[in-house]
């Protein structure tokens, strides 16, 4: 039949535009890989190891120079090919439209041979040449547009690429650096803009420098100014991801107002989310994160990697990040001083990092170790976080072993109503809701005793002298360096160390041994007055961070006792630097955070 000899109509593009167009799209593909893995860093953060790696670094940003340039490049010829191929198929898309053809004889002439010859079904393949020749027209369009569309991309990659890739060049020969690092935590947003000084620029003579010679910026360093500005908007309390992204906008327009114009495309931006977001989900933190990052693309800074640079922080990521703060700020970092241990107070957590004298004491003890490499050494610290043994959660882990305790007959004190009734952590006339456990509610309470209340917490959470399966043990049962032999630096503590026993210390002193927050703790919990007179005493005053409330004084200072007495073993001679700030810079991780990357990166 007739019909059957009819050629049926493609929806498929012919090979001869498929094959220059997958070659296209290849070209195509490999530049916008090229592209983002050169804007983005080599490598993450990793359990284990911290890229300050002066010796590695040089030649890293080399690289990453060399990949950008060889993307642009990449991204010219494509741009370049693109265009010739575009202009070809509209040539051959004019050419059918005027009806010659590929071969350019006009379409009539053809039909006409065709029907001489077939005596009359000439007529029904000039039809079906006709829809040849609409079907090929059709292809060759869809063609011309998506190559038109893909020549469009390219160009506006290649715009964003000369509006929003900074020169590493002219950002490295700037003595300015500034990093700008948001904190997401559970009670609400922070950012840090940090600015830096280079007291001399190892870039200077980098292209000139023998190989091996490195560029590392940390022995250069001097941070000159913080910009820190919060909000009490948890990213983890938003249902909308959007939302949370858009909680963050008032933050990020502070800091492209706080870094001069000139050098928005110079600045990294990240984001660490603590515990809030963990606590959500995995789905629903990631929703968060990427609604984050799609607001920190819209720039002006630089995004060095989207996963790296927008995550949840680990809990064991802190401990070392602070280290590096505190150890960076009292300028023991360059070799010629000791270092510092840390002990960091959080409400869910309590950290203790620190650098042994004699590294061996970690072998055998990976996942206890963090690595540094900082101005070409290598150096490994202990770190350790105590989850669940944050203040917060101390208290309500004591309280509710208690009542667990006293409920089976597990414990007794002195008094007949046992710590149910009376116990020696409250003062007289308080009762814990949720726990049911209280002091001389109804009568029959005790006079609150720092000793009795640190034998509780000895007790049911800060148990020491159990079982331990190394040569030293910090407490339940936790591998940690003899404080008294293994190191010999410093000892700073932060976070709620700092709002517990500054109140306590006398006015410009920073330093106190531990035999004097042990009489400090005993003095609160036995001249602690009833409730009624606290509450009474202050009423009408600012109220305070519900972990400060004076009625909870004595149970957080014994626990702070409990902990570093019993817990990490200190000798009661032992001075700790009670450090809120450092020379007007906070002991945050963040300071930290903000160096590794200064590191990590060309810029």
């Amino acid at each position: 039949m007739l019909h059957s000899n009819h050629p049926k109509q493609s929806r498929f593009l012919p090979p001869f535009v498929i094959f220059p167009l997958f070659t296209l799209l290849t070209l195509v593909l490999l530049y916008a890989a090229g592209y983002f893995i050169g804007l983005s860093r080599y490598h993450s953060l990793t359990r284990d190891e911290h890229a300050l790696d002066a010796d590695g670094r040089d030649s890293r940003c080399v690289s990453q120079q060399e990949m950008l340039r060889n993307t642009h490049k990449v991204a010219a010829g494509t741009l370049k090919r693109l265009k010739e191929d575009r202009d070809e198929l509209k040539k051959k898309l004019k050419l059918l439209e005027e009806g010659k053809g590929r071969t350019g004889e006009p379409a009539a002439s053809c039909g006409g041979k065709d029907a001489t010859s077939n005596n009359g079904e000439g007529a029904s393949v000039n039809d079906g040449g006709g829809n040849m020749t609409g079907s090929a027209a059709v292809s060759l369009q869809r063609a011309a547009n998506l190559i038109d569309s893909l020549t469009h991309q390219t160009e506006s990659w290649l715009k964003k690429a000369a509006d929003t890739t900074p020169s590493l060049a002219a950002c490295n020969k700037s003595p300015r650096r500034y990093s700008v690092v948001f904190d997401a935590g559970s009670t609400g947003s922070r950012v840090h803009v940090y600015r830096y000084n280079l007291t001399s620029n190892p870039y200077d003579n980098i292209d000139s420098a023998p190989n091996g010679a490195h560029a590392s910026l940390l022995p250069y360093l001097k941070l000159e100014d913080e910009l820190f500005i919060e909000n009490h908007e948890p990213l983890s309390g938003f249902s909308d991801p959007r939302g949370a992204a858009a909680s963050l906008v008032p933050l990020l327009d502070a800091a492209k107002a706080h870094v001069p114009t000139d050098m928005h495309a110079c600045v990294g931006i990240e984001l660490k989310a603590t515990a809030g977001l963990r606590r959500i989900g995995t789905e629903q933190a990631g929703r968060v994160l990427d609604a984050v990052r799609r607001e920190f693309q819209k720039g002006p800074f630089w995004v060095h990697s989207e996963l790296g640079s927008v995550r949840i922080l680990e809990g064991r990521e802190e401990g070392p990040l602070a280290w590096l703060t505190v150890n960076f700020l009292i300028g023991s970092l360059s070799g010629t001083k000791e270092t510092a241990t840390i002990l960091d107070l959080g409400g869910g957590s309590t950290q203790v990092v620190m650098r042994p004298n004699d590294p061996e004491v970690l072998e055998g003890h990976e996942e206890f170790t963090d690595t540094f490499a900082i101005n070409g050494k290598s150096v490994k610290l202990y770190q350790h976080s105590y989850e669940g043994n944050g203040l917060n959660a101390a208290r309500e882990q004591l309280l509710a072993s208690v009542a667990t305790s006293v409920a089976t007959g597990g414990t007794t004190t002195a008094a007949k109503s046992g710590p149910l009734r009376a116990f020696p952590c409250f003062p007289q006339g308080y009762a814990h809701e949720k726990s049911g456990v209280s002091n001389g509610v109804g009568g029959g309470g005790v006079t609150p005793s720092m000793e009795e209340c640190v034998a509780l917490f000895r007790k049911h959470v800060v148990r020491s002298g159990g079982e331990c399966s190394s040569k030293s043990c910090g407490f339940n049962g936790v591998f940690q360096p003899d404080v008294r032999t293994a190191v010999s630096g410093p000892v700073y503590a932060f976070s709620f160390y700092h709002d517990l026993l500054m109140p306590h210390m006398t006015a410009g002193t920073a330093v106190i041994r531990l035999q004097d927050i042990i009489g400090i703790a005993s003095q609160v919990c036995k001249s602690m007055k009833s409730v009624e007179q606290l509450r009474r005493e202050n009423k009408g005053k600012v109220s305070v961070h519900p972990s400060l409330r004076p009625e909870l004084e004595c149970l957080h200072l014994s626990y702070v006792v409990a902990l570093l007495r019993d817990g990490f073993h200190y000798p009661l001679d032992q001075e700790l630097h009670i450090a809120k700030k450092i020379d007007g810079y906070e002991t945050a991780w963040t300071l930290g955070a903000s160096l590794v990357s200064l590191e990590e990166h060309c810029v």
